[in-house]
């Protein structure tokens, strides 16, 4: 009895779910606002180098086939109040380059502020800031061979770095490693991870960490696996060092590096969230990041 009422129910449900055509039929408008076309900037300084390279381009809208464009107008970057840089055109067809560039007269100093701006005829200014942060001095970098055993099951290395952190500031920072042939003269970017420690975020490339849960601490330890075929499979006469770099970098670029990584890890993604690229430029889009580092090197024993 109990399934003879059940299969009259499903009976009457799909009778008047078919007998309705827009049942499940729900038309939504939506106003799309026309994009407005602004300048995107973009430029990243490093304290141990006085080149500069900008890219100055202009938005599209995401509804669009439209791509953006060079943009000419005047650039300048000035320290602590006093114009510095008139930066000049570069003459690049990719839009990956950078269409402009300039010298600082000095390296940047801790503390300094530099403001960048550019004023296009068309698109009108925009401008950035950004305060150089101090660097923080790496205590000791350890290297040891065949230290754990991943997932899988094959042997990983481990690379543990201990540092300072200043006290009552907030500190952002990046690390990164970098493997050096002695022998022939060649260096590439070691590949790390660390799945465990949640205070370890990947960036655009690296790890980036915040303070926040450890400011003021001494002796800030991180641990990092690695599995480098040429550590792992040395050939004889060779010889390999380990560079390792702690950069101080600003809370706009800790931000910036998120939402980069987080855009490239859900290109694609037809069920992602849309990503929205961290911008720290006023009156359109772009970054301009400013970081210090300090660097060094073991040789690791295999």
């Amino acid at each position: 009895m109990k399934y003879s009422i059940y299969s009259f129910l499903l009976l009457f449900v799909f009778t008047f779910i078919s007998c309705s055509d827009d049942f499940f039929d729900q038309v939504v408008e939506i106003d799309i606002p026309e994009h407005e076309s602004k300048l995107v900037m973009n430029m990243k300084v490093d304290d141990d180098n006085l080149g500069l390279n900008l890219g100055l381009t202009n938005s599209v809208g995401a509804l669009t086939n439209d791509l953006p464009q060079y943009q000419s107008g005047i650039v300048t970057l000035s320290r602590d109040g006093v114009q510095e840089v008139v930066f000049a055109p570069i003459a690049n067809t990719s839009l990956e380059d950078p269409n402009y560039g300039g010298f600082l007269n000095s390296p940047p100093v801790p503390g300094e502020t530099f403001t960048l701006t550019a004023t296009s005829s068309t698109l009108g200014t925009v401008t950035s800031t950004q305060v150089v942060p101090a660097p923080v001095t790496l205590n000791s970098v350890t290297f040891e061979n065949d230290a754990g055993v991943s997932i899988d099951g094959f042997d990983v290395d481990e690379l543990k770095i201990q540092f300072d952190d200043p006290l009552g500031v907030e500190n952002y920072y990046e690390v990164e490693f970098r493997l050096i042939d002695t022998v022939g003269n060649w260096s590439d970017r070691m590949y790390v991870w660390n799945d465990i420690d949640p205070i370890l975020v990947r960036g655009a490339r690296n790890y980036v960490i915040s303070d926040l849960t450890f400011d003021g601490q001494t002796d800030v330890t991180f641990r990092f696996n690695s599995d480098e075929y040429a550590l792992d499979n040395p050939s004889p006469g060779e010889g390999y060092k380990i560079k390792t770099t702690l950069k101080s970098i600003t809370k706009e670029e800790y931000l910036y590096q998120q939402s980069f990584r987080a855009l490239r890890d859900f290109d694609g993604n037809p069920f992602a969230e849309p990503v929205v690229l961290y911008s720290n430029v006023e009156g359109g889009y772009g970054a301009f990041l400013m970081r210090t580092s300090t660097s060094t090197f073991i040789t690791p024993e295999l």
